[in-house]
């Protein structure tokens, strides 16, 4: 992150996380050893990026402790970029990190329930997992636990556990109902526009190619190549898997 200040959200190089740390949350579960956080003291510096160690699953501490903070929740999204590892045998890799893009007043102020956030990094594993029914009833045991509108990314989860399941006609549905809610989650502007080419919808695959392209538009223009690279390779495998059909 060259020509930004870096804050260690664990602390292990931030004194003021080391020495002033929030007190542990009670429910919270964690397997980590670094257990310092302060999320009243990043959310009220304003980062303009935060990198989790996983990249957008909240493992962490530090990290799931954010999510309880609707300033996080509603003042950051997803944003990006794609690599190769040395061997370029491997398979592209896509880096998350959250990018501030909108402003918050006011004092910082944890709002959601533990539960919530446990369920929802829970589903995550789950999903991961192959395990689409469980990850997806973690997933609307969390929305029961939130205010409306929900998080823009435990919609998407839920969506896809619900493609995965043969359920397309509510995960597209969802996906569609995501994007009007929130134009910046560019995942699922992603998949809209690989849905639309399959489909043969090459007006609407105009519309969410502008909804990626406005979505990234903050990753240099290298990044933003290696993110076009990676749909038009992804297209390509889902419209091989069609045809095949």
């Amino acid at each position: 992150m060259i020509g930004h200040d870096v804050i260690d959200l664990l602390g292990l190089t931030d004194s003021t996380i080391a020495r002033y740390p929030e007190p542990p949350i009670p429910g919270m579960q964690t397997t980590w050893k670094e257990r310092s956080f302060n999320s009243r003291y990043v959310l009220k510096r304003a980062p303009d990026y935060i990198a989790f160690s996983t990249s957008a699953k909240p493992s962490a501490p530090a990290e799931r402790a954010l999510l309880l903070y609707p300033q996080f929740l509603e003042g950051y999204r997803g944003i990006g970029w794609v690599y190769r590892r040395k061997d370029t045998r491997s398979r592209p890799v896509m880096e998350i990190v959250f990018k501030k893009v909108r402003d918050f007043a006011g004092e910082p102020t944890a709002t959601y329930p533990i539960e919530y956030v446990q369920l929802f990094s829970k589903g995550r594993t789950l999903k991961a997992k192959s395990q689409y029914r469980e990850a997806m009833d973690c997933f609307n045991r969390a929305m029961t636990l939130s205010p409306q509108p929900y998080y823009p990314y435990l919609v998407y989860e839920k969506a896809l556990c619900h493609m995965e399941l043969s359920q397309e006609d509510v995960g597209w549905r969802l996906l569609n109902e995501l994007v009007r809610q929130d134009s910046l989650v560019y995942e699922a502007h992603q998949y809209l526009y690989l849905h639309s080419r399959v489909t043969g919808d090459e007006n609407k695959a105009e519309v969410q190619s502008v909804g990626d392209e406005r979505s990234s538009a903050a990753l240099p223009s290298k990044q933003t190549s290696c993110m076009q690279h990676f749909f038009i390779t992804r297209r390509a495998t889902i419209t091989s898997c069609h045809t095949t059909a």
